[in-house]
């Protein structure tokens, strides 16, 4: 199944919007987050803890990088890999 275009990439979306304050519908997966400012650090630290609960998965430090974690699509992908 591919995220991108599921209800749980949506429900991701809807959560960065919201905590980066971002109109519904305004990111665009492949939009930069962290290295374009639209999140920072403390929102970052959020965004993991968010994922974590939503997709029932752990991340550990080493896979808090920009490949990993800078856009909606990286983010999906990541969370695709870490369920196999």
């Amino acid at each position: 199944m591919n995220l991108l275009f599921s209800e749980e990439a949506a429900s991701l979306a809807s959560h960065i919007e919201t905590s980066a304050y971002l109109a519904p519908g305004e990111l665009v997966s492949t939009a930069p987050l962290f290295s374009a400012g639209i999140i920072d650090s403390m929102s970052l630290i959020e965004l993991i803890a968010f994922t974590e609960k939503r997709f029932d998965i752990r991340v550990p430090a080493e896979d808090i990088t920009l490949d990993n974690w800078d856009s909606l699509e990286r983010i999906l992908a990541y969370i695709a890999r870490k369920r196999g």
